[in-house]
């Protein structure tokens, strides 16, 4: 008897609009579909004994949340179009970030629009579950030593089986990876940092929009952080005057070199919100918080830009 094999997976994605076999997305996970089916409970009391409780659902509301865990790349391996889109654009865009190509680079700024909402196919062996009305949430985290990784939380709805269809032939992302490692720069106001994690989270609040003839998740609003884990260097006590005061710092990392295989993001107003030291094996290790704020017009809390 064949079980079923939970490596033989695909996902595609396409923001606002049906994905083809063109747009496969490379995972490092394996993202499971559990639907979840509004019920609600009641009892039919009258029969003079216990134990009516009943249920009854709403099959027309069906959603999910999974994560699609996904290795940074670059965008271009050849060297020679690094305007090309990575392949995690459309999960970036869906996360309500906004594209913008310039003369040698690809970048991704905050989108203060309405999100369109996409669609997310995954396959597992044979199945498909299709998750529409699809809305994501973003972190992007790396630590030294490994390659840095996106993480989007994807909610929207689906129904409850899945469909029986043979998995697509897809090409996956083998564009290089984003190692961070001792030579990677992570700078405060062109300082460069002593950093053993980093992790940008864009915080989506997202909330299900119900009703008669509607039924949709909504981004309303974000509250993008940055949080820097590192090594205290001794006498640097910055980061503790920083969070008494009104001063705003830059924060630049960069992965990867050369054209089409860097990704750099830039935070321009940070704003340090916490920070807490405790022992590392005999060290001090900080950890230390920035809000993100938008510019003069409220908005480019940060960029993330392929080059």
């Amino acid at each position: 008897m064949a079980k079923s094999l939970t490596d033989k997976t695909v996902v595609l994605f396409k923001y606002n609009a049906t994905p083809t076999n063109g747009n496969a997305v490379t995972t490092s996970n394996v993202p499971f579909v559990k639907p979840s089916i509004k019920s609600k409970t009641y009892k039919d009391v009258g029969t003079g004994k216990l134990g009516n409780q009943k249920t009854y659902i709403d099959e027309h509301q069906t959603d999910t949340s999974f994560d699609l865990e996904i290795l940074l790349r670059g965008n271009d391996k050849t060297g020679v179009a690094p305007i090309t889109a990575p392949k995690i654009a459309e999960l970036l865009k869906a996360s309500g970030l906004i594209e913008t190509v310039g003369a040698d680079n690809i970048s991704y700024k905050p989108n203060h629009n309405y999100v369109e909402p996409s669609i997310c196919c995954v396959f597992q062996d044979d199945t498909k579950r299709i998750i529409t009305g699809v809305m994501c949430d973003m972190k992007i985290s790396g630590t030294v030593g490994e390659a840095a990784k996106a993480t989007f939380t994807v909610q929207g709805f689906t129904v409850p089986a899945p469909i029986i269809e043979v998995n697509p032939t897809v090409t996956l992302d083998d564009n290089s990876l984003m190692i961070v490692s001792k030579v990677t720069a992570i700078t405060l106001d062109g300082d460069i940092l002593n950093i053993t994690s980093f992790e940008l989270s864009l915080n989506n609040e997202i909330k299900l929009d119900y009703a008669t003839n509607m039924g949709e998740f909504v981004r309303k609003d974000f509250a993008p952080k940055m949080k820097l884990t590192g090594v205290k260097i001794k006498g640097d006590e910055t980061a503790w005057s920083d969070l008494t005061s009104d001063e705003i710092r830059e924060i630049e990392i960069v992965l990867g070199s050369g054209i089409g295989k860097t990704l750099t993001i830039v935070a321009s107003q940070s704003k340090t919100s916490d920070m807490e030291e405790n022992d590392d094996d005999g060290t001090v290790a900080f950890t230390r918080t920035f809000d993100l704020q938008g510019d003069s017009t409220g908005q480019n809390q940060f960029e993330i830009i392929w080059s």
